[in-house]
């Protein structure tokens, strides 16, 4: 190793949060919404990944809807159905 190049060791330094895409601005949108709330998205790609982001999610699952050419996502409680 050349003396020049020297490697510190740094510690307390914090794991950002991955980022896929725009991933983590639908995670904030999950998380800020409560059951039975819905968000009005302008695209389909937009309703999937808010969609696939809230089934994540134990306990809960998406409906969405198109509405004026744009679409409407719900968070709902995910029913189990027991026989």
């Amino acid at each position: 190793m050349d003396k020049s190049s020297v490697i510190s060791v740094e510690k307390g330094i914090k794991i950002p949060r991955k980022k896929h895409g725009n991933l983590s601005q639908w995670v904030d949108v999950c998380n800020a919404m409560g059951v039975g709330d819905s968000v009005l998205v302008a695209t389909h790609n937009h309703r999937c990944a808010l969609a696939t982001r809230i089934n994540s999610q134990p306990g809960y699952r998406a409906v969405s809807r198109r509405e004026d050419g744009k679409f409407r996502v719900w968070k709902i409680e995910e029913k189990i159905c027991k026989v």
